[in-house]
């Protein structure tokens, strides 16, 4: 079994467990999350309380913006200049949909990691903890279900 070390402690442990049934179960990282290519991105914590707050305060920031825009559009149409009003609101609304969709790709946590039933090629399926999940190997191309915290065989039918 491998395993990570840091600093002379074991970090974690990087292979399927064994469990009582004597298969072989997936391991789950919390934190951690496949991007937008697939590949697998270990978090922490730190990381996601961080990327939760910078959403949040986004989010102030493009409605603030949003309702400026609004305002100070109305304000510069009602002194007599309708076109530059319009053209400043419709700025200041792009401007806060392109900040909007910095953080529009939303991360789904959690992350379990183990071997396909059917060809023992390392497989990820990004799920939470008590989700039931189906995907297909990209080795075999085999339907692999993640249930009960085990990766099962799942006839080509299931969804």
């Amino acid at each position: 079994m491998a395993e990570a070390v840091f600093k002379g402690r074991i970090a974690c442990r990087l292979d399927a467990q064994v469990n009582a049934l004597g298969e072989k179960s997936p391991t789950f990282s919390r934190y951690s999350y496949l991007d937008q290519e697939g590949k697998l991105q270990i978090g922490n914590p730190v990381s996601k309380l961080i990327r939760t707050s910078l959403i949040s305060i986004n989010t102030l920031i493009v409605s603030m913006g949003s309702v400026i825009g609004l305002v100070l559009g109305i304000a510069i149409g009602y002194i007599g200049h309708p076109f530059f009003g319009a053209f400043f609101f419709a700025c200041m609304t792009i401007g806060a949909w392109v900040q909007s969709s910095a953080f529009g790709k939303r991360r789904a946590y959690g992350v379990w990691r183990g071997s396909c039933p059917h060809c023992e090629e390392p497989l990820k399926i990004s799920a939470r903890k008590a989700e039931t999940k189906t995907v297909s190997c990209a080795m075999c191309t085999h339907r692999v279900t993640l249930n009960n915290e085990l990766f099962r065989l799942s006839p080509w039918y299931a969804s």
